[in-house]
């Protein structure tokens, strides 16, 4: 499959590496970028495409187009006249470059403080100021030939910096805090069978999974090179949601990536399962979003994790029901259970709360055009799953009493639920006072109680199916929009108003499987994984016409590809 590196696009999908938190893009007009052309990049900046320098490439000392093409461990840029310049990394901190008849120019691109000769051959850089990292810290060191550094001194921060090398030359430019010392570096070419056996390694550990093998590859590469290694608050290897604008995790994106990964990659994704929990506060809540220097507390997001780490135990028992990871998982859900329970329920009816429509990870749903706080009916199902995990790994650690008690506390949250939210009809969000809302639009969010498959009556499953369903409503070529397509607030690049999105999509999927609607199951995966294989894995789309929205590679749009395309080729065996 090493032909769908041709596929590569660097204006969607970023070149990096496992663990590496630099990444090389090319970025224009669309990206809010100027002038356009290919950036040296770091991820360590959330809703920024921080990049550090632009590359130029010249021949006889003149400017030349060139494009990029990924080939299995570097990246090469090549011209018309088939001269090439080759990217590569050095383990993860160091971008190695090489390039025998093309000399090189590096732009320096936004908010450097600093750009100075060091030693002979070796110069430094560092980014400060709002945008930037307080350690976005740079060595560039000439490996063969030389290097030329200009750049204008105010007193107290350098300006148009550019660093040149004449052909034929290769560099290593570092992201380290520390002074440099010097190292012996690794041979270009040993670099570059490093990355190629490291992302063969990494696809080998998958299955294979028809019809859509090609695109799996793809993703395999999306959610390779979106790792990183440990940094600042991110105390675990992990995911980045991407490696585009939005680097960083959210805490219910992390947790579709720990299921993609948990068969094949178990270790990863139990970090990837618990790095937002290393953050868990003293009341038991996580953090909303993670990055090396940065985490929100104004909002959170939905327990889905009780949910999800049963079906990572589900999908690799080996692993995820070893005694020392039941613990760890049992004690962080056990306490963000509680917050919920305790911190969130305000009025004391026993339905816990939200009190932004990004807590529910539905950021703009309309169904927070009313007033909030409010109780969504999700929320319950949700913790009704988590509770019952929590029994469920409090029994397999002998803590009978306890076990009982989780299992007691599920029970009553469903009949809560169904008491508050359900009409006979329908289900709806839940005022303090226990009062239903009424809806003002028509939002696929109400749906999702499903996800208690057979937990719920038969006859409120049906209702929900038949809902969920209803010709004109949420159903399309694509998917489920998460706004029916005939309410007044459609709108099909309206985020969650109406946009089909991966998350939404998996939980209708797991809840009708739940019921035992396989049919419908099937049918809402294969579109979901067409979608992906025509149009990318987009934050979210059209649900009209299936073209993207937003982020441009999201990694749990990834996942959710990955986790459905081997789902559907489970059951063609």
């Amino acid at each position: 499959m090493n032909n769908f590196f041709d596929t590569i696009d660097l204006s969607l999908t970023p070149y990096s590496c496992a663990g590496s938190w630099l990444s090389v893009s090319r970025l224009g007009e669309a990206h809010g970028i100027h002038p356009e052309g290919l950036y040296l990049r770091t991820n360590r900046e959330v809703f920024s495409y921080a990049p550090l320098f632009r590359v130029e490439l010249l021949k006889e000392g003149a400017p030349v187009p060139f494009r990029e093409r990924l080939v299995p461990g570097a990246l090469r840029l090549e011209t018309a006249e088939g001269d090439a310049a080759e990217l590569t990394f050095e383990g993860t901190d160091t971008i190695r470059f090489r390039s025998k008849s093309l000399s090189c120019r590096l732009h320096a691109a936004g908010g450097v403080g600093l750009a100075h000769f060091l030693r002979p051959r070796l110069w430094r850089f560092a980014w400060r100021g709002e945008s930037r990292s307080d350690n976005c810290l740079f060595h560039l060191e000439a490996l063969s030939g030389g290097g030329e550094l200009s750049a204008q001194w105010d007193g107290m921060a350098a300006h148009d910096i550019v660093w040149s090398a004449v052909a034929p030359a290769e560099f290593a430019l570092t992201e380290s805090p520390l002074e440099p010392v010097e190292r012996p570096h690794t041979s270009f070419e040993q670099c570059r069978e490093r990355q190629a056996c490291e992302f063969a390694a990494f696809t080998a550990s998958f299955p294979d999974a028809e019809p859509f093998a090609r695109e799996r590859f793809h993703a395999l590469y999306l959610n390779w090179s979106a790792q990183v290694k440990p940094s600042g608050l991110v105390k675990r290897r992990c995911m980045l949601v991407s490696k585009n604008k939005m680097s960083g995790m959210w805490a219910w994106d992390h947790c579709f990536n720990a299921l993609a990964m948990a068969k094949a990659q178990p270790e990863l994704a139990f970090d990837q399962f618990m790095a937002m929990f290393d953050r868990q506060d003293e009341q038991g809540a996580i953090p909303d979003l993670l990055t090396p220097t940065v985490e929100m507390r104004v909002h959170v997001k939905p327990p889905v994790h009780g949910w999800i780490f049963s079906l990572m135990r589900r999908v690799n028992p080996e692993f995820f029901r070893r005694g020392e990871i039941t613990r760890q998982v049992c004690e962080v859900l056990r306490c963000w259970t509680r917050y919920w329970t305790e911190f969130r329920d305000y009025s004391g009816i026993g339905m816990p709360f939200y009190t932004h429509g990004k807590d529910s990870g539905w950021d703009n749903s309309t169904l927070f055009l009313g007033p909030v706080p409010l109780a969504s009916p999700e929320l319950a199902a949700y913790l009704v799953l988590q509770m019952e995990l929590l029994a469920e790994l409090t029994a397999e650690l002998g803590r009978r009493n306890e076990s009982a008690m989780w299992r007691e506390s599920a029970r009553r949250q469903q009949e809560r639920l169904l008491k508050f939210a359900w009409d006979g009809k329908t289900f709806h969000a839940v005022s303090p006072e226990g009062r239903r809302l009424q809806q003002r639009g028509d939002t696929l969010l109400v749906y999702l109680p499903l996800l208690l498959g057979k937990r719920l009556p038969a006859e409120i499953a049906a209702k929900l199916r038949e809902g969920m369903f209803r010709p004109g409503r949420f159903r399309t070529a694509y998917g489920l929009a998460t706004e029916s397509a005939a309410s007044p607030y459609y709108d099909p690049a309206g985020y969650w108003r109406g946009p089909i999105w991966a998350p939404s999509t998996f939980i209708a999927i797991s809840g009708l499987l739940g019921c035992g609607d396989r049919e419908s199951a099937d049918a809402l995966a294969y579109d979901y994984c067409r979608l992906c294989s025509e149009h990318g894995f987009y934050e979210n789309f059209n649900a009209k016409t299936g073209e993207g929205n937003d982020e441009k590679t999201l990694s749990w749009s990834v996942s959710i590809f990955l986790l459905l395309s081997e789902y559907l080729n489970d059951n063609r065996r």
